[in-house]
């Protein structure tokens, strides 16, 4: 029997916007739960609820100016097929825009909301009525102009979502552009400046490659990339750099020999800077706090061999399992994983560790590109509460190293409140502790944004 596919992505779309479940955790599952479905269809499947969920503020505001039922009091299905609709017709030209109609109405109707078939078909059919140009043809996005040149579709969304344009803004069509909430670039461009914003919020909507973390115990990027190609899938060699490799032309990652049999692992360059910085050495003993999915924690423990130790630890059983799971599958023996809250005293490490790796909760603002879901969930007052819980993991963390221990601490976001003023807050409270160095790694075409600090213990 045919799978659906958009029946999926409406399945996953419901998961993110009524569950509030992750982009990033539901739709690696529901790809390998369907592993057999035709490259294209998983491709397909991967744009559709990515751009979706992406844009969801976007659409949400075009839906409003056509619905006669209030967004909020929409039936769940039903929303998320005139979403997917609307991404279809808006964002996705190979899609004929009739079809994409036609099967969002199916989509309702197999949801079990027969009645609210029509009302589906016409609010996609007048949306469509407005978004015609001269020639009849549906254009790729809401850019026709109204009798004064001006982008008609923007006036649209901010009228329709409160926005407030000031003569001489830009941040406004910058956010509309990159489909990110007026807040948050307003927040970059009075923490970075509107330039820098404007390179932030471009270089987060950039399609960035897949990058791994080679076992360097087992292989080298050379040969590791060998074996790649010898499996079907394409890899490149990264400039100076020895422990990472790109990896590209690649469907089911998780099947390759390379892969099961532990050569590699995926992470993004800028997540690997914190064990790199670390300065881990034979021997050393090493607590990663905050550990799952483990990344960091098996580059430490290629870094302290087998005569040094990781212990790691997570605030819940799902994530330790993860964690052990890759130490097998990376055969190393020198990992052992708990369940820990990081904001409470551990007496495992006191006063015994070398090097502390403090990866803490963040709001993620760095990682927007590969989790859209983001851009809709975080709120203001998250900043200030995200903050007070990294200042109490620090906290904890003060008590575990030994004299010359090294602290590093780090978040996948973009913001002073949690990066650089922590930092200072943390050296205030503990002048036994000096700063080596920090930096914030800003988004690229290689690189999420992320941020990194190493403080040393007096000794």
């Amino acid at each position: 029997m045919a799978v659906n596919v958009r029946l999926l992505a409406l399945s996953v779309v419901q998961e993110v916007l009524e569950h509030h479940e992750y982009l990033s955790r539901i739709l690696p599952a529901v790809l390998d739960k369907y592993g057999y479905l035709p490259k294209q269809d998983r491709a397909f499947l991967t744009r559709l609820t990515t751009g979706t969920i992406e844009r969801e503020e976007e659409l949400t505001a075009i839906l409003r100016m056509y619905s006669s039922v209030r967004i909020p009091k929409l039936d769940p299905a039903v929303k998320a097929a005139l979403m997917l609709g609307l991404y279809q017709i808006l964002y996705m030209d190979s899609v004929p825009v009739q079809a994409a109609v036609d099967e969002s109405v199916k989509l309702v109707k197999k949801s079990g909301k027969a009645r609210l078939g029509g009302y589906t078909n016409g609010v996609l059919r007048s949306i469509l009525r407005d978004y015609r140009d001269g020639e009849g043809e549906i254009k790729g996005r809401i850019t026709w102009t109204d009798e004064k040149g001006r982008p008609q579709h923007r006036d649209l969304c901010r009228k329709s979502t409160g926005w407030q344009a000031k003569k001489g803004e830009e941040i406004l069509s910058l956010c509309l552009d990159t489909a990110m909430p007026v807040w948050i670039g307003r927040f970059f461009e009075k923490s970075y400046g509107l330039e820098k914003t404007k390179e932030i919020l471009t270089n987060l909507t950039l399609d960035r490659p897949l990058t791994a973390a080679v076992h360097t115990g087992k292989i080298t990027a050379e040969e590791l990339i060998e074996k790649l190609s010898s499996e079907g899938a394409g890899a490149q060699r990264i400039e100076g750099r020895e422990d990472a490799i790109r990896i590209e032309k690649v469907d089911r990652l998780d099947e390759l020999p390379s892969f099961v049999q532990g050569l590699f692992y995926m992470q993004d360059l800028s997540s690997m800077e914190p064990v790199r910085l670390a300065g881990i050495k034979e021997g050393m003993k090493v607590a990663d706090l905050c550990a799952s999915p483990g990344g960091k924690s098996l580059m430490a423990a290629l870094a302290c061999k087998e005569s040094g130790q990781v212990l790691s630890f997570d605030q819940n059983q799902e994530k330790v399992d993860r964690i052990m799971e890759n130490a097998t599958r990376y055969g190393l023996e020198n990992i052992k994983a708990f369940v820990a809250d990081a904001t409470c005293p551990n007496a495992m490490l006191s006063g015994e560790m070398d090097v502390i790796l403090c990866d803490v909760p963040c709001s993620g603002l760095g990682v927007m590109g590969r989790k859209p879901e983001i851009r809709s969930r975080l709120k203001p007052e998250d900043l200030e509460e995200l903050a007070q819980i990294q200042q109490k993991i620090l906290t904890q963390a003060a008590a575990y190293l030994v004299e010359g221990g090294t602290l590093v601490y780090s978040t996948c976001t973009i913001n002073p409140s949690e990066n650089e003023e922590n930092v200072s807050w943390f050296l205030q409270q503990n002048p036994q502790y000096h700063l080596v160095e920090q930096k914030q790694i800003w988004p690229d075409q290689m690189h999420d944004g992320f941020f990194v600090a190493v403080m040393k213990k007096e000794g």
